[in-house]
């Protein structure tokens, strides 16, 4: 005997002009856990820096913000060409 319970099918009306689907909820928890896990790592390094030799942890930092907006703007449906961050 399985344990397992069979998932019943549904059928749900949306106007054509929806647009659903799981994959884009998927998406959109996978970017916000990102962002999260930046921004954490991005407290870390602040934490770190020292007076010498750090700079590499400030050129990390920055690239993290970058990335940051460029997930954020994802999540809002704008995508850009890489060029235009700069």
């Amino acid at each position: 005997m399985s344990s397992r319970k069979r998932l019943k099918s549904v059928e749900i009306k949306v106007p054509s002009s929806v647009k659903v689907t799981v994959n884009d909820l998927n998406r959109k928890s996978e970017i916000e856990s990102e962002i999260k896990a930046l921004q954490r790592t991005n407290k870390w390094f602040r934490s770190q820096i020292e007076p010498h030799d750090c700079g590499w942890m400030y050129t990390t930092i920055d690239g993290n913000r970058h990335r940051i907006k460029v997930l954020k703007d994802e999540l809002k449906g704008k995508t850009k060409h890489w060029a235009s961050y700069l």
